[in-house]
Order: C-alpha cells, then structure tokens, then sequence
C-alpha cells in the first residue's frame, strides 16, 4: 500500500500558520527515534537533519514573589501569554538530538501590591532556547528519554495599567531565564504514540526600570520547582509528526509541535 506522505505536512500548515503559544514543551520521550525518512538526506547516514514550529500557551506559569518582595507586600502573581518558535535539530543515529529554537514571545502580568492592582502587557521579545535530548533505552514499544534545555527571553512592556486605569509603562522591561529537565516514557503503536513524564524547572522573572518600584529590580522564581507533562504523537514514521502536549502543576500550558526530518 502507498504512504500519502502529504497529509501531515498539509494538516501542520493548517494548524500551525495562525497560532502562537508560550514557554517551553518536554516533548516525547521517544522523539529522536520516531522518524525513519527524510526528504532529503538518506536514512542510513549518521547525522540527519530536522526542522520544527512550536505553538504554545500558557493560561498561568506559576511564579512567586522573592521573600524580600513578599515582605513588601507584592504578592498573586499570574503570568500568561503566548510564544511562536521555529526549531532545527542535529540527531544523532536516531538516538540523541541537539537542537536549537528561536522565535518571539508575549505575554501579561498581572499582580497586586497593598491595594493597588497591576496589570502589563509585553510587546513581542525574542525567545531562544538550546539544549538536547535522547532516548535512553528502549524495550519493544516502550521507550525512556531524557531533556535538557537553557531558555531565555526579554520583552519591554507595552502598556501598564493601575487598577484598571491606564499608566505610562516607561522603560519597564521583562527578563525570564532558567534551566529545564524533563524525562518521561512513551508507548509506539503503529501510529499513535502517547506519552507521559516528569519535569524540573530552575528559573527566574525578573522586572527592571519599574516606575513604581525604582530602588531595584523585581523578582519572581517557581512556585513549584517540579511538574507533569502528557500528550500525544501521531506519525506514520515517515518525514513528519504532529504533536499535542499538556504541562500541569508548575504551570498550566499547552503544545501544538510539527516537525519534519530533512
């Protein structure tokens, strides 16, 4: 029977072309080893090609304010928001990828000092982000990987309000860095490849040039160090793969990734 290799990359094109998303996905365990074709590099090479877009959001990555800032009285912070990336990957013998993604990012802040309400709005910043992943060992279609990954990003604020009346954001600025390391299982069937895993996140917000707060800059870490991820691969292990993906505990967000191997 003939593959139809153009469904995927046509349904990517649809799902992907108009939406952005935020932060940064696990993704599936077994994902280096998932595609066994390119379009154009010949599958027995040592080293292949691979080229991605990622759309994510976030409803609220889960921060917290300093204790130094706590004992101010800054306290509910909620961030959300939306990021686009594009991604290129060196893999490695179908075991081991390093990769490398950049794109913009967006997002608001929302958060409360005494009585006073504050609300931002970011204008679009750069996104990057670096790091690898591989399939540690796999038995039949049970598979265990591993991720790593440094991520960076900085945006000035377009707006400000204060309690719902709007202010001069002035140079108001975001930085947001910090390390993640996930590791999951996920189970091959011919074409669904469902996964679930466990993610670490070390990372720091900080807001520098606030008019409200001149003395020094304002920062945020984790909430909650430690996380979930689950979702699902479809691929018929060919060129291309669509996938869903859900992160919970430590942030609430969601994935759309398509990737295609060269």
């Amino acid at each position: 029977m003939k593959k139809n290799k153009s469904l995927f990359p046509l349904l990517a094109i649809f799902l992907f072309w108009p939406v952005w998303g935020f932060v940064a996905a696990v993704g599936n365990p077994a994902g280096p080893s998932m595609l066994q074709e390119g379009f154009a590099v010949a599958d027995d090479v040592f080293i292949n090609l691979k080229f991605g877009v990622e759309n994510t959001y976030i409803n609220n990555e889960k921060l917290k304010f300093r204790q130094k800032f706590e004992n101010l009285d800054f306290k509910k912070p909620i961030t959300s928001g939306f990021s686009a990336v594009g991604s290129f990957a060196l893999n490695i013998k179908e075991r081991l990828e390093l990769y490398g993604k950049a794109g913009i990012l967006r997002f608001a802040f929302d958060f409360q000092r005494e009585a006073i309400r504050y609300q931002a709005l970011g204008k679009n910043g750069l996104f990057l982000q670096g790091g690898g992943r591989a399939v540690i060992f796999e038995v039949k279609d049970l598979s265990l990987g591993a991720d790593v990954r440094y991520l960076v990003t900085e945006a000035q604020a377009q707006s400000l309000t204060l309690n719902g009346a709007a202010a001069q954001p002035g140079a108001l600025k975001f930085y947001f860095k910090g390390w993640q390391l996930g590791a999951g299982i996920s189970y091959q069937t011919e074409i669904l490849c469902p996964f679930i895993g466990v993610v670490y996140r070390f990372a720091r917000l900080k807001m520098k040039h606030a008019s409200f707060f001149p003395e020094e800059a304002i920062q945020m870490g984790q909430r909650h160090r430690g996380g979930m991820y689950l979702g699902a691969t479809v691929s018929s292990h060919d060129t291309f793969l669509l996938e869903i993906e859900l992160r919970l505990i430590n942030e609430k967000s969601a994935t759309a990734t398509g990737v295609w191997r060269f």
